[in-house]
């Protein structure tokens, strides 16, 4: 999905879970601006997830400092020139293992907890469009111009 909608459903997995800090923990925090910038904010997301699962016993080794700092730095890629920039479409990579950690901890706190596991009618039109799309523009990338 991250790569289908070019970056937005990492800004919206961002905005979820911080959504779900702000009302599980009380917190007074902003979810849209923090997911905004999810860059700067990605370490104190992964941090809480991390001390969710601490606080749930779910032995967990989330190396919250690599994922936050490759992140970033993957994040600042897409101002590099052509083809180097598509390396910054694989940030999705470093929150695969918090998502992982949060899907446990909320497994963990909800029993009838269902991870969503399917593709709605919008996931596969955004998967169909962006993908089109995504490939268009890789082609562009890639091809030589006439």
């Amino acid at each position: 999905m991250s790569i289908c909608t070019f970056g937005i459903y990492e800004l919206f997995w961002f905005y979820k879970n911080w959504d779900l800090i702000k009302n599980r923990w009380a917190q007074k925090i902003m979810p849209f601006w923090r997911a905004f910038f999810a860059p700067i904010w990605a370490y104190s997301c992964f941090k809480e997830i991390k001390n969710a699962a601490l606080q749930n016993n779910l032995s967990q080794t989330l190396p919250i400092v690599f994922l936050a700092v490759g992140y970033f730095i993957i994040q600042a890629l897409w101002r590099l020139p052509d083809p180097y920039w598509l390396l910054s479409t694989f940030s999705f990579v470093f929150i695969i293992p918090a998502n992982n950690v949060a899907l446990r901890v909320n497994e963990s706190i909800n029993p009838s907890f269902e991870n969503n596991s399917y593709f709605s009618g919008t996931n596969i039109i955004a998967i169909v469009i962006g993908g089109l799309l995504f490939v268009l523009g890789l082609l562009e990338t890639v091809m030589p111009s006439g």
